[in-house]
């Protein structure tokens, strides 16, 4: 209980900085980068958002809504924003994924944001790639990044639920209930300069 409402302080705290820079723009917009600005609110926006999604889960109301999703044109759209934004080049890869699944698209847009936004937080000098495919009854999605490896059992401990904070876990761990939501798995693997994390979900066969 202690968590949820730590994240309810945060988001408050959030939305009040948010307030803060679009006055400061009307103020003096010559003094702001436009992209600059697009960028910090989408990252507060996106902050926000997971630590509700965090509170809802935790309270047990988060409402799940599937629907036929084309994954890979759902996965672009995320990369195309993400990438305009940031100006960072995002690799992705499609070898084969064109069936539709059975999802939630709000929420696993959540999913991918959050792995694509740690992947070119730990890469920031090589582009993080994204590889697509799928097998009989299962689509896969892996993520990419060239970072430092992660601690195997710290990565275990935030999908479990533990070992989170307001600083760093809870986006990994809100993806992992949001993907077992879905009846697929997510994992994690590290080595030295390269982490993947890989989703599976069934597809709508």
């Amino acid at each position: 209980m202690s968590m949820a409402y730590s994240s309810q302080k945060h988001s408050v705290i959030g939305v009040h900085q948010t307030a803060d820079v679009i006055q400061g723009f009307l103020a003096n917009p010559q003094l702001f980068d436009v992209a600059t600005i697009e960028a910090d609110l989408r990252r507060r926006y996106w902050a926000i958002r997971q630590l509700r999604i965090f509170y809802e889960l935790q309270q047990g109301i988060l409402q799940f809504c599937p629907a036929p999703v084309r994954l890979d044109q759902l996965i672009q759209t995320i990369v195309d924003e993400i990438g305009r934004i940031v100006n960072r080049q995002i690799i992705v890869t499609n070898e084969g994924l064109s069936q539709l699944i059975w999802a939630d698209a709000v929420l696993l847009r959540v999913v991918f944001d959050v792995l694509l936004h740690n992947a070119l937080h730990f890469s920031p000098n090589h582009a993080p790639q994204i590889i697509l495919s799928q097998g009989r009854t299962l689509a896969q999605v892996e993520v990419f990044d060239w970072g430092t490896e992660f601690d195997r059992a710290l990565i275990k401990q935030i999908l479990n639920g533990m070992a989170l904070s307001d600083k760093h876990g809870i986006g990994v761990f809100i993806s992992h209930q949001i993907v077992k939501m879905h009846n697929g798995r997510f994992s994690y693997d590290s080595v030295p300069g390269q982490t993947i994390a890989t989703i599976t979900l069934p597809l709508n066969v």
